[in-house]
């Protein structure tokens, strides 16, 4: 049983590269065990028992130790790219900020700065605590203390891109309403000059009022913030514009308006 033990001690020595020093110490002990035991030296083989069991329970603590070490360490250069994205991401949102060409106010930036610093001692704090060999401090700190301060920067920056998706959206159904006038307006010079019978013209109005009242519904979802819920829309608007396209591009013309743009969008 011990020859076992011994074996499986030298299997996870050789995923961390631990010290032969340990493993030498025990397999000396059964080394003795075994003398003891071929003496019938009953006193001596309990007592190196009791030993080995003690050095193996100290082997296995110290394999935890480095595992655990070894694990924080990787996790530790992880968080350091994480981090290194995040400070970009922070710096692009300050300029954006400074110039006024987001959403997102400077107060807004400073206080995800704030926790991107926070952030940034904590890392630093953890890789202190592994140098030290406090590999059960490191753990604590990026398992709780990091853990909240990246959900709440994640949360935040959600959203900031919620509300940036938001703004472009807006921009993006204003060119769509003017598409649709254009093409609107196109439609009625069309009949008007008779270029078109009204059978056709009915068809064509028929895909602007369709449209018409598929982009109230986006705006009324861009409005609400509600945008998980403008993927089924843009579908129809998608197929939508096709059929356009296909009936009444002749009329509509260039101006007609590019669906496929804002459904890539």
């Amino acid at each position: 049983e011990k020859n076992k033990q011994i074996k499986d001690m030298n299997r996870e020595c050789k995923k961390i590269d631990c010290q032969g020093d340990e493993m030498s110490q025990l397999e000396e002990i059964i080394k003795k065990m075994e003398e003891a035991a071929a003496a019938f030296d009953s006193n001596t083989f309990w007592d190196l028992n009791s030993e080995f069991d003690f050095a193996s329970s100290e082997f296995w603590d110290n394999i935890s130790h480095k595992t655990s070490t070894k694990d924080i360490t990787r996790w530790l250069k992880d968080i350091s790219r994480e981090i290194k994205d995040k400070g970009k991401w922070v710096a692009d949102l300050e300029r954006e900020a400074k110039h006024n060409k987001g959403p997102i106010g400077s107060e807004e930036v400073a206080q995800l700065q704030s926790i991107y610093d926070q952030m940034v001692d904590a890392a630093q704090r953890a890789k202190s605590l592994i140098e030290s060999g406090d590999s059960e401090g490191a753990n604590e700190i990026l398992n709780y203390e990091f853990n909240d301060l990246r959900g709440q920067f994640d949360e935040i920056t959600n959203e900031f891109n919620n509300r940036k998706d938001a703004g472009f959206m807006e921009f993006e159904l204003e060119n769509v309403a003017k598409e649709i006038e254009s093409g609107r307006n196109g439609l009625e010079q069309a009949l008007e000059n008779g270029e078109i019978d009204q059978g056709k013209a009915d068809l064509c109005f028929g895909y602007i009022e369709e449209a018409e009242t598929m982009l109230e519904s986006l705006k009324q979802i861009v409005a609400e913030g509600k945008m998980n819920e403008q993927e089924e829309i843009m579908i129809r608007f998608e197929k939508l514009g096709n059929q356009a396209d296909r009936d009444c591009g002749d009329v509509f013309g260039d101006d007609g308006g590019d669906h496929s743009a804002y459904v890539d969008y």
